[in-house]
């Protein structure tokens, strides 16, 4: 089934699997999208999205306490993204990509290092 064109916007609870231990953190006033986000401490902890489309972007914060996250696509690492920042940043892009063939795509996260990573949802595109 193909998503119709355009941006679409979907909160982290919106078909995200988890792997881990992942918690939610709600009514935190920060500007995340729905005013949550999911965030783990463990390494090794990892979230996934299966979507349709020609594009993703990963969402999650950027800050001091945060530290770096392995991204796959389609299985395949993508390298890590560094999610350090020195002051707060919100619905930040963690990771994006256009350009895919259109169809079904998997993305997924797994934090690596820092003391937290967070997911707050994904931007899919095309």
């Amino acid at each position: 089934m193909a998503k119709p064109s355009g941006t679409e916007t979907l909160n982290n609870t919106s078909g995200t699997v988890f792997a881990g231990n992942w918690s939610l953190s709600v009514n935190r006033g920060a500007g995340d999208l729905a005013d949550d986000v999911h965030y783990t401490t463990a390494d090794g902890a990892s979230a996934s999205l299966t979507f349709h489309g020609t594009g993703v972007a990963v969402l999650g914060e950027k800050f001091s306490d945060q530290g770096s996250v392995e991204v796959f696509l389609d299985g395949s690492s993508q390298g890590l993204a560094d999610t350090t920042a020195a002051t707060r940043q919100v619905q930040a892009e963690i990771f994006g990509i256009d350009g895919l063939t259109a169809g079904e795509h998997t993305v997924q996260i797994v934090k690596r290092s820092g003391q937290y990573t967070t997911l707050d949802g994904f931007k899919v595109t095309g």
